[in-house]
C-alpha cells in the first residue's frame, strides 16, 4: 500500500511539473526572465565604481544584489497557487496530494530561479570590473551565484507560501510589497538593528544573504570611509612637504648652492592604506563578525537560506491542505 501511495505522489509531481513548463512555454515565461534579466542589468550598473572595492559601497552593491533577487524571487510565484485555487480544491477532492503539487511548483521555480541568478551574476560580470576572484570554498563567481540562487529561490517559495495562503491574484499583489519591505527594512543595511529587532531581522532572507554576498567578498578586509580620510589626509600631508622640498631645492639652485641634503619624500599609497588598513581590522567597533571571510559563515547563511526554502514550502502545503473549507 505504501509503495503504491509513494508511486502516486511521485507520479503527480511529474505530472504537475509538466504542466508548469506547459504554461511557461504556452504563456510566453520567457518574458520573466527577460523582466529579471533587465533588473539584473540595472543592479549591476547602477552602484559606483567602488563596488567590490570599498566597505560601504560593497555593502550597498550587496543589499542592491539581495534586494533584486528577492524582488524577482516573488514577482516569479506571487500569484502562481492563488490563481489555480479553484482548480486545486476540485483536483484535491479527486485524490491530489498536495505535496506533489507544491514540490512541483518548488522543482518548476529552481529551474527558473537557476537561470535568473546565472543572469544576475553574468551582469555583474559585464558591469563590475572589479569583480572579486577568490571566494572562501569556491571562486567568487560560483559562491554569489550560489548565494543569490538561495536568496531568489528562499524568496520564491516564500511567494508560494503567501500565494497559498490568499484566495485571489489582487490580495496576493496587495501582499507582496509588505513582504518585500519587510525583507528589505530587516536586512541591517540601510538600519543598524538591536535589541529585539535585531532577533526578528534573523526571521528574513535578506539578512543571511547579505552576509553571504559580504562574506565571499570579504568586506572586512576593504577600507572603511574613515581609513579612506586617513589615507587620502596622510598622502596631502606628505605631497605638501614634498612641495616644500621642491620649493627649497629651486632656492638653492638660484643661489647656485648645492641641494644633495634635500631628498624627496616617497609617497606608497599601498603601505599607507595597508597600515590604516590593519589599525581599522584591529578595531572591533569598525569590523562585522558576520562579514568574515570564513568557511563557517558562508555555509551556515547558505544553510539558513535553504532551510527557509524548506520551511515555505511544508507551510504552503499546510496552508493548501485545507483548501476544501473554502466558502467560495
Amino acid at each position: 500500500m505504501e509503495t503504491r501511495v509513494n508511486n502516486g505522489r511521485l507520479s503527480q509531481v511529474r505530472i504537475y511539473l509538466g504542466k508548469c513548463f506547459r504554461i511557461f512555454r504556452y504563456e510566453k515565461g520567457w518574458k520573466v526572465i527577460l523582466f529579471g534579466a533587465v533588473i539584473s542589468a540595472i543592479i549591476a550598473w547602477v552602484p559606483g565604481s567602488e563596488m567590490f572595492v570599498h566597505k560601504q559601497q560593497t555593502k550597498n552593491g550587496a543589499f542592491a544584489i539581495v534586494c533584486a533577487c528577492i524582488w524577482i524571487g516573488l514577482f516569479n510565484s506571487i500569484q502562481s497557487i492563488c490563481r489555480e485555487r479553484k482548480i486545486i480544491k476540485r483536483e484535491h477532492r479527486t485524490g491530489l496530494h498536495i505535496s506533489s503539487y507544491v514540490l512541483a511548483h518548488m522543482i518548476y521555480e529552481l529551474c527558473l530561479c537557476m537561470i535568473q541568478s546565472l543572469i544576475m551574476v553574468v551582469a555583474l560580470l559585464i558591469f563590475r570590473r572589479d569583480f572579486p576572484t577568490d571566494g572562501v570554498i569556491f571562486t567568487a563567481v560560483l559562491e554569489i551565484y550560489i548565494s543569490c540562487l538561495l536568496t531568489m529561490y528562499a524568496a520564491d517559495v516564500l511567494g508560494i507560501a503567501v500565494s497559498s495562503f490568499v484566495k485571489s491574484e489582487n490580495a496576493a499583489m496587495a501582499a507582496m510589497p509588505f513582504v518585500l519591505i519587510v525583507q528589505l527594512v530587516l536586512a541591517g543595511t540601510i538600519f543598524e538593528l538591536s535589541g529585539s529587532v535585531e532577533v526578528v531581522s534573523k526571521v528574513t532572507i535578506s539578512k543571511w544573504a547579505v552576509e553571504a554576498i559580504g562574506a565571499t567578498c570579504d568586506i572586512n578586509n576593504m577600507e572603511d570611509a574613515f581609513t579612506l580620510i586617513q589615507v587620502d589626509e596622510e598622502i596631502a600631508a606628505l605631497e605638501e612637504q614634498q612641495k616644500e622640498i621642491d620649493k627649497k631645492r629651486k632656492e638653492l639652485k638660484d643661489q647656485g648652492l648645492p641641494d644633495d641634503e634635500l631628498e624627496d619624500i616617497e609617497i606608497d599609497e599601498d603601505a599607507i592604506t595597508e597600515k590604516y588598513l590593519d589599525k581599522q581590522k584591529e578595531d572591533e567597533d569598525r569590523t562585522d563578525p558576520a562579514y568574515d571571510h570564513t568557511i563557517k559563515n558562508v555555509c551556515f547563511n547558505w544553510a539558513v537560506m535553504a532551510a527557509y526554502a524548506i520551511l515555505y514550502g511544508i507551510v504552503s502545503v499546510i496552508a493548501l491542505e485545507f483548501v476544501d473549507r473554502d466558502k467560495r
